[in-house]
């Protein structure tokens, strides 16, 4: 029990003294595939001027939607410090933590986001697609992607978080990349007698072919995100499957 007490008491005090400060380098964040990311928790700016970017924008990209981010007093608030477009698009998408990725600081990683695609969490694919990313190459931006097509959603560095045309913002229109996440084959790793393999992270109008070796069968689910498979004989199983987006073809082992 006294241990115990101890344990919690320094939680509190870490927390606590986390929660007084700001600009903050973190190093708690991973990628999917297990790659760290170096990360910040910033300063929020003041209310006052939180509300008057968001007035600002709001007149001067008439043509996109601000969605709020967070609520204080009576006022709703789309502008914030709390995550910019890579924190947002990368991270807050996928897990729903506030953090500020890239600060363009001479003591900060030079595109620290890029370790999202490099390591192979994300693939690159030739066009848009939903759910996906979309980086600005020329212009260090990140978005994703709508379910309606050239419809974007990103965040304005520390200004709002928009929803808007992927030709309608700060950021330009050229050398636009498109990713997904990584699709992943998630089963058992023995079948007795037969068993169910899934795809994960398949995208919309995806098309999958599923293949197995001579000591298998494919029960059910062929050309669908999951199948039934069935033991024929003993020996080793494999199990694999192309999955094909906008005519590229990805093998899963």
């Amino acid at each position: 029990m006294k241990k115990f007490f101890i344990i919690f008491i320094i939680n509190i005090a870490t927390i606590q003294l986390l929660s007084s400060q700001c600009d903050v380098r973190m190093y708690d964040i991973y990628t999917p595939k297990g790659t760290p990311v170096v990360t910040f928790l910033m300063c929020e700016s003041s209310l006052q001027d939180r509300l008057a970017l968001d007035s600002y924008f709001a007149q001067t990209y008439p043509q996109a939607i601000q969605l709020k981010t967070h609520k204080e007093g009576n006022d709703s608030i789309s502008s914030t410090r709390k995550f910019n477009c890579h924190g947002y698009a990368w991270l807050k998408v996928e897990t729903g933590i506030d953090r500020w990725i890239g600060t363009g600081w001479a003591n900060d990683i030079t595109d620290p986001e890029r370790v999202f695609i490099t390591d192979g969490s994300y693939i690159k694919i030739p066009q848009e697609t939903y759910p996906g990313k979309v980086f600005w190459n020329s212009g260090d931006h990140t978005a994703v992607t709508t379910n309606q097509q050239g419809i974007f959603i990103s965040k304005w560095n520390e200004y709002p978080l928009m929803k808007h045309a992927w030709n309608y913002s700060p950021y330009g229109t050229n050398d636009l990349k498109y990713y997904i996440k990584a699709p992943s084959i998630s089963g058992p790793s023995t079948i007795c007698s037969q068993a169910t393999y899934t795809i994960n992270n398949l995208t919309e109008g995806a098309v999958v072919q599923w293949s197995v070796n001579r000591n298998l069968n494919i029960v059910t689910g062929q050309g669908t995100d999951s199948v039934v498979v069935q033991k024929r004989m003993d020996g080793i199983g494999i199990i694999s499957a192309v999955v094909s987006i906008n005519g590229q073809d990805i093998p899963l082992p």
